[in-house]
């Protein structure tokens, strides 16, 4: 039979098993010779209660306080706290948390579903289904979890497994897989990561590198190693120490790899900036282009270009626009007032009032006011008006730099 047993407030009780329910008041503290305290039924907490023993239950409910274990907890069904805290000092296991102010366990957690009003911190790993926070998110270990929403900070020292994460403010992890993400400040991490999507307002910086299917950033991507995004997106500028690899990136601002870079289609409205190699399908830049050599189908360039060697099919200067390197392609336009070097192609038009020193083509085209250095051509060349080349050359063959 059943049999409730209440600790008043201030009282200082021993046991060990209690067959019914156990009631604390404000003050109580309960003790065990044998180092657990087993209760059949529930635990009820009014105000700041102790227990210094590993506690097993089926529920735990609490209210106006702070609860602490000195031990482990473990509960069956759920664990309750209305306008208090919870402190575990050993391991907590339970279905459901639900804590209005703070929850801080120094062992390992396993939750399957935790709500906490306030701030999270495991001392131990985590590991449970769905997780939501009002405030910060705090694990030393590992963390694995399906759903974690946190309105404002998520910071895990070590390995994080997630399914699908939603946080207001900033996310600072050591290292992990990822699905889903969205943060509305910043996104940190200390070792390589890898996710599905990524969707951050501020600054997303990986320092051991990273590999995603897609992301969107608001302000900065930084990245210390090599990365791979199959979509990228970022508004303001990236940055990446080692080779980048994507099929399609579109940038407002900067790019700049320190290594090689390979994509399929590359927008960038500002400058983009490669110490090695750049492999791409098409290359729209606003800005300059710097790199060692370029390859590409389609490139089309508002700024410059400072290349030691530009292979393409088609490559478009726009007015104004400057090339400071080899161009070999099928299909070369210099833009009214554009510059140019060395151009090796097919058909090659040269604007009103653009300067190139050197052309090699099957067929040119210089239009007014356009200067240009010396051309060889193999079938035609066409001079309009006022146009001026110092030195032209008929050849039998178009030869390429390979």
């Amino acid at each position: 039979m059943p049999v409730d047993v209440f600790v008043n407030e201030g009282e200082v009780k021993e046991l060990t098993e209690v067959k019914g329910s156990l009631e604390l008041r404000d003050g109580a503290e309960v003790r065990s010779p044998t180092g657990t305290l087993v209760v059949e039924r529930d635990v009820v907490c009014e105000g700041d209660v102790v227990i210094k023993a590993n506690l097993k239950a089926k529920r735990l409910r609490a209210e106006e306080g702070e609860v602490v274990v000195e031990g482990n907890l473990e509960v069956e069904r759920y664990i309750r706290v209305r306008d208090g805290s919870l402190r575990v000092e050993g391991s907590l296991r339970a279905p459901e948390v639900d804590v209005d102010r703070k929850l801080e366990v120094e062992g390992n957690c396993e939750v399957e579903d935790l709500s906490v009003g306030g701030t999270v911190r495991v001392y131990g790993s985590y590991k449970g289904d769905e997780v939501s926070v009002g405030g910060k998110f705090y694990v030393k270990g590992d963390l694995e979890v399906n759903n974690l929403s946190v309105g404002g900070v998520v910071e895990v020292e070590g390995y994080a497994r997630v399914d699908r994460v939603s946080v207001g403010g900033s996310i600072k992890v050591a290292k992990g897989e990822f699905g889903d993400i969205s943060v509305g400040g910043s996104f940190k991490s200390e070792e390589f990561v890898s996710f599905s999507s990524l969707d951050a307002g501020g600054v997303a910086t990986f320092y051991g590198g990273c590999k995603g299917e897609r992301a969107n950033i608001g302000g900065t991507l930084r990245s210390k190693g090599d990365s791979e995004i199959v979509d990228l997106d970022v508004g303001g500028t990236i940055s990446v120490e080692g080779d980048l690899k994507c099929e399609d990136i579109d940038v407002g601002g900067t790019l700049s790899v320190y290594g090689n870079l390979e994509a399929k289609v590359v927008d960038v409205g500002g400058s983009i900036r490669v110490s090695g190699n750049i492999k791409a399908y098409s290359i729209d830049i606003g800005g300059s282009i710097e790199a060692e050599e370029i390859e590409c189908e389609e490139i089309e360039v508002g700024g410059s270009i400072r290349v030691e060697k530009l292979v393409a099919k088609r490559v478009t200067l726009n007015k104004g626009s400057e090339a400071r390197g080899i161009i070999v392609a099928e299909e070369v336009e210099v833009g009214e007032k554009a510059r140019a070097e060395t151009i090796y192609a097919d058909y090659v038009i040269v604007c009103e009032k653009a300067r190139v020193k050197k052309i090699a083509g099957k067929e040119v085209v210089v239009e007014r006011g356009a200067r240009v250095g010396v051309v060889e051509y193999v079938a035609r060349l066409e001079v309009e008006e006022g146009a001026i080349i110092r030195e032209q050359k008929k050849v039998s063959k178009l030869e390429k730099p390979a």
